[in-house]
Order: C-alpha cells, then structure tokens, then sequence
C-alpha cells in the first residue's frame, strides 16, 4: 500500500498494489465529506505538488488510470502541453512548460480524459510572501485568524499557513494581501508562519495559543524555520 499526503498532513489517497485507489475530500474544518473508491482503469487526478511554480517547475501528479509508458500520457495546463517525463499507474511526473499559464490541469489517455479541480498557478517570478499584521492575537484551537501581508496567491490551496509546526486550515483568501485560517486542534504555541509554494515567510508578532481548561495563554516557544 502507498499513502498520499497532503501540505497539511491529511491522508487523501490510498495506493493499492494492483493501481486500484480510494481518495479521501475534507471540508474547511478538516472533517472527511467524501470517500471514493477508483478502480485500475479509472483516470482521475486527486493532487498534484507543488501547487505553483515558475516554468521548468516538476509537478508530481496523484491520481489513477495513468499510463505506464510516459508518452501515452497527454497533460495540459491551461490547454498548454506539458512534458511528462515518468509515469506509473499512479504517479505522474511532468515539467511546466514556457507557455504555461495559470489554470487547469488536464490528462488524456487510453483511458480517457480528466480535469483537475483545483488550480495549478504559474509565475516566473514568484515573490516570496510577507506577513505584516494578523488578529486576533491570542485564541485557542478552532480559532479564525486573518492574516494580513504581501505577495499572497489567488485560492486557499496556494496558500500554506502554520502555527509552529502544524499546519492551519485555510477558509478564505484575498490576494494579493489577506487569508483567513483555523487555528488547527493539534497547533503548539508559538509564531504562525505563512509559505508560499516552498518559500517561508516568519511572522512580525507571536500567536499566543489559549488553552480553555487553563484559562490563561499557554508559554511560547518560536518555531524552527
């Protein structure tokens, strides 16, 4: 068995030896709402990594039905080829090409047709991402943080906030400059982060996580990054 992760730690699809899978959706609160079995034939993309880059990027696509041989395999961004460069029944490897522009993800095969739900985001120049300001300062888990900055990326999924070390749940965003994300239930006290694809941007103040039962903030202690 081969087990796909998401950024923020949730388990999302299944690999079984045969290529058959099962793939896991959750809501904004990280509560599973769907479970769906796939069978070796059926094409589907489930998630792809990472979720923005410049052209030349590799993205590593998760999904189903996929060909074996890397040539049957036709994928699209944005109606813009791309090239694959490995493949299995699960697994597709595949470099963004100069054209590219923001959008869709598509593969064609044997198999048929499929189109990613989520949005792949193409820069050539991706800034790395500044916080300046967020509020509330102090809450417990479950807690609605706005986060205010710079350099922010259209869509909740291009957008990776952590408290610590554990990953927030993203509920909203307005780029350029703002997302809203849960505090997460698993969340230690100390600076929030925000990432941007795989660059870091610290925090300007310290998040202090409260825990109810104590009826005081917990101490803090900064992250590692």
């Amino acid at each position: 068995m081969n087990y796909v992760y998401d950024e923020l730690g949730r388990l999302v699809q299944v690999i079984a030896a045969d290529g058959s899978s099962t793939q896991y959706a959750y809501d904004a609160a990280g509560n599973i709402t769907a479970v769906k079995a796939d069978t070796v034939n059926t094409l589907a993309i489930n998630s792809f990594a990472p979720t923005s880059g410049a052209a030349g990027t590799n993205v590593t696509l998760f999904g189903s039905g996929f060909s074996t041989t890397a040539a049957s395999n036709t994928v699209t961004i944005n109606d813009i080829a791309a090239t694959v460069t490995a493949a299995s029944a699960t697994q597709l490897s595949l470099t963004v090409p100069a054209a590219a522009t923001t959008g869709l993800i598509k593969v064609s095969n044997a198999n048929g047709s499929v189109i990613s739900t989520q949005t792949f985001t193409v820069g050539s120049n991706l800034s790395a991402p500044t916080i300046t300001s967020f509020t509330p300062a102090i809450g417990a888990a479950g807690t609605a943080v706005t986060v205010n900055g710079t350099n922010f990326q259209a869509g909740t999924a291009n957008n990776k906030v952590f408290f610590g070390n554990v990953g927030g749940i993203l509920t909203g965003s307005t780029a350029p400059n703002q997302v809203v994300v849960t505090v997460p239930s698993a969340a230690s006290p100390g600076r929030s982060r925000y990432r941007l694809s795989q660059v870091p941007a610290r925090a300007v103040r310290i998040f202090l996580l409260f825990h109810p039962a104590l009826r005081w903030p917990m101490s803090w202690l900064p992250d590692a990054s």
